[in-house]
């Protein structure tokens, strides 16, 4: 299982799924019959996850200075003709980013969702999002926002982004 959690083979997530059911269902078995203890595995694993929230939250804000550094270096060691090709590339990014948010007004206005109250709620994690180009990194700040800000549940949330990753694993083999 350490090497699933490590990402090291092609089927890890379904490795690391199958393995956290079998530690909930051992979780529930130890609640019903050695509640103290059940307690105590729940307290680890709640102060596990807000460790691990905080380095993320440490490494985000790391994060501009990286992608500074980064942008330093292409100036220098590239030509001009290759900033230009970048400039046409950030350009066309924006131009589809302002089409999917398009869309994305449409299906909620579809859905009958104010479109300005929803992108208000949502604003931190859609502009953390925007800028940082991460979606592993914005997973945090995604369950927070619909917990918080639009009042969803946070097991169905959390189980979301689960579902996200696994269908997925290539892009969050970071995780």
């Amino acid at each position: 299982v350490f090497a699933d959690l490590a990402g090291s083979r092609a089927t890890s997530t379904i490795g690391v799924v199958i393995f956290a059911a079998f530690v909930g269902i051992a979780y529930l078995g130890v609640k019903r019959k050695a509640t103290k203890e059940a307690a105590f595995f729940s307290d680890l694993v709640d102060s596990l996850y807000k460790i691990i929230m905080r380095i993320v939250t440490l490494v985000l804000r790391l994060t501009p200075y990286g992608v500074f550094a980064l942008m330093t270096n292409v100036l220098a060691t590239s030509d001009f003709a290759a900033i230009v090709n970048l400039g046409k590339f950030v350009v066309a990014s924006y131009v589809a980013l302002l089409a999917v948010l398009i869309v994305h007004s449409l299906i909620l206005i579809g859905a009958k969702v104010n479109p300005i109250n929803y992108f208000k709620k949502a604003f931190p994690v859609l502009s953390f999002a925007f800028t940082s180009r991460s979606s592993a990194g914005a997973l945090p700040l995604n369950i927070e926002t619909q917990t918080k800000a639009l009042g969803g549940d946070e097991a169905i949330s959390n189980f979301l982004h689960c579902l996200i990753i696994s269908i997925n694993p290539g892009r969050f083999s970071s995780l």
